[in-house]
């Protein structure tokens, strides 16, 4: 028996396939739902959110249901003022992103917050979608990293100067050394002088070499350095 299957889509084939949506950007609800980022829609005119997604309950709590007034009081003053200009600058349409501030909830600890909104106006009424997503960790993560980067330079700028500008001139010295005419006549201040040579070219080549490693590797800044 030979089947025949054309290209026309049969529920027999398809039992799960459903038809998209009028508004196919409704598909992204479930989306923000169990996103961990704080998604909103705030309306202006009644002063109240309309949607927050399970992250910004859990993260918010009882302060859902208040006005913008409560959560204010938790922010710090000098961001306060600052975040106010921010929401009061945006237009109709527009995207404003990156709006951080600083907020002390109770039982959290401090946090800071990066918000991103647009304002949506409708017929019936102007809204602020966006989200929130914490950025305290970031900012630890990015200052430890510098610290780190910043003691590395430190560190290569000790090996490339500090240590390696001795060590080429121990290396010059033993060889104008072993030119001297009254010195070539000893073999043992000879030997002694070629192992001097010998030891601190050595040394002077490994430490090119991790320094210059070192160098090509992202986030560390090029210093300036002195070989001989």
């Amino acid at each position: 028996m030979v089947l025949n299957i054309d290209n026309t889509e049969s529920k027999a084939f398809n039992p799960y396939k459903k038809a998209l949506p009028a508004d196919p950007a409704s598909l992204m609800l479930p989306l923000t739902e169990h996103d961990t980022r704080l998604y909103f829609v705030f309306c202006i005119n009644r002063n109240q959110f309309l949607y927050t997604n399970a992250a910004f309950k859990n993260f918010f709590g009882s302060l859902v249901d208040g006005s913008p007034q409560d959560f204010l009081k938790y922010i710090h003053p000098e961001d306060v003022v600052r975040l106010k200009k921010s929401v009061a600058a945006i237009q109709p349409g527009t995207v404003k992103t990156n709006i951080e501030f600083n907020i002390s909830l109770p039982d959290k600890n401090d946090c800071c917050l990066r918000l991103n909104l647009i304002y949506n106006q409708q017929l019936d009424g102007s809204a602020l979608v966006g989200y929130a997503e914490e950025v305290i960790n970031l900012k630890v993560h990015t200052t430890v990293s510098e610290e780190y980067h910043s003691k590395k330079k430190a560190i290569l700028n000790i090996l490339s100067h500090d240590l390696l500008s001795p060590m080429g001139s121990i290396h010059n010295l033993a060889a104008l050394l072993s030119r001297k005419k009254d010195l070539q006549q000893d073999p043992e201040i000879n030997k002694w002088l070629s192992l001097i040579q010998v030891i601190s070219k050595k040394s002077i080549n490994i430490i090119r070499g991790f320094v210059e490693k070192e160098f090509t590797e992202p986030g560390v800044s090029p210093v300036r350095k002195e070989y001989f």
